[in-house]
């Protein structure tokens, strides 16, 4: 019987996971709204408040590794195969680069159109970019496609979860699990200690 995860991820590195799933699954859901969008009035709204989300994923990115700098990951109970540590490794370092990535080619996109970003109504973006169209189409296709390998990561992420859950029975999902949901796996019947380094 494969031994539980002893340690759990913060309460800070929790929340920062949960809320970059909930911001991404928003500005995901507002880009495919933009498609059925019937009036020009319409698009506009959920293509501001898209950005606004944005801006909001591209912020807590930069929170998210200035924190994983400062707090290396909890270790586990026993050592992973070399191939799941680099392919963890490897899904995590480019979901980081694609939350920084996406925001900032959305924003180029759309400055080098001369369109104004704002941040929901409050705050007026500056324009840092020079208005280019071949710019704006550049970091348009980057944007598209940012967000394809996004999809594809993040699918590759829930099979890696659903694989060490319910294969693998070793508890790592309870790592990063809230505590408040109280949710146990299998291989964990009791609740996990939290490391204050972490």
């Amino acid at each position: 019987m494969p031994q539980p995860v002893t340690i759990r991820y913060s309460t800070t590195a929790i929340a920062f996971h949960w809320l970059t799933a909930a911001l991404v699954l928003i500005g995901v859901a507002l880009a495919w709204l933009l498609d059925s969008t019937e009036t020009a009035a319409e698009r506009n709204a959920l293509l501001a408040i898209h950005k606004s989300v944005g801006i909001l994923i591209f912020g807590l990115a930069w929170l998210r590794v200035g924190w994983r700098l400062t707090h290396r990951p909890p270790a586990l109970s026993e050592p992973q195969p070399w191939w799941q540590a680099l392919a963890a490794w490897a899904t995590h370092m480019a979901l980081y680069l694609i939350t920084l990535t996406m925001p900032i080619s959305g924003y180029i996109s759309a400055a080098a159109r001369g369109r104004k970003t704002d941040f929901f109504g409050l705050v007026d973006i500056p324009q840092w970019v020079p208005l280019d169209r071949s710019l704006s189409t550049l970091t348009e296709e980057i944007h598209e496609w940012s967000s394809l390998a996004l999809y594809a990561l993040v699918i590759l992420h829930l099979l890696a979860v659903l694989y060490h859950q319910l294969v693998q029975e070793d508890g790592l999902f309870d790592r990063m699990w809230p505590k408040a949901w109280t949710f146990k796996s299998p291989a964990n019947s009791e609740e996990l200690p939290v490391s204050a380094d972490y």
